[in-house]
């Protein structure tokens, strides 16, 4: 690059970062006398489409229903698998006593039941 090709570059303006092209469209009329169109935007042309949470979940009450039983699930496995993995570990460094397990399976599950209970009393209790 020259230094006149730099020079030509610094002189043209910058584009306005608002267009004021629908504001002069309203302004001259050119909608036709009623309110504007309202056109929608977006890969799909203004249809619905399905995105990927959707279509794990669904949609309206269908969604709130999948949600309560998606935490149920996911609490019951996350509860499983750190359980599973206190259980192996006690073999390769055992405990004092049984009682130290014990204890560790019911702090952990101390954390997941009120979650599940939760999710069921909603699941349940809410007026239909």
């Amino acid at each position: 690059m020259s230094v006149e090709d730099l020079r030509n570059e610094r002189e043209q303006p910058d584009p306005p970062l608002i267009s004021n092209a629908p504001v002069e469209a309203l302004e001259s009329g050119a909608s036709g006398g009623g309110s504007p169109k309202v056109e929608a935007a977006g890969p799909s042309g203004g249809a619905v489409t399905e995105g990927v949470y959707t279509k794990i979940i669904g949609s309206g009450e269908n969604a709130k229903d999948t949600f309560v039983y998606i935490v149920i699930v996911w609490s019951f496995i996350v509860g499983s698998v750190i359980s599973s993995a206190i259980y192996v570990k006690s073999y390769f460094a055992p405990m004092d006593s049984g009682g130290d397990l014990v204890a560790l399976f019911k702090d952990v599950w101390g954390i997941f039941f009120p979650i599940i209970t939760l999710a069921l009393g909603y699941s349940f209790g809410k007026g239909r």
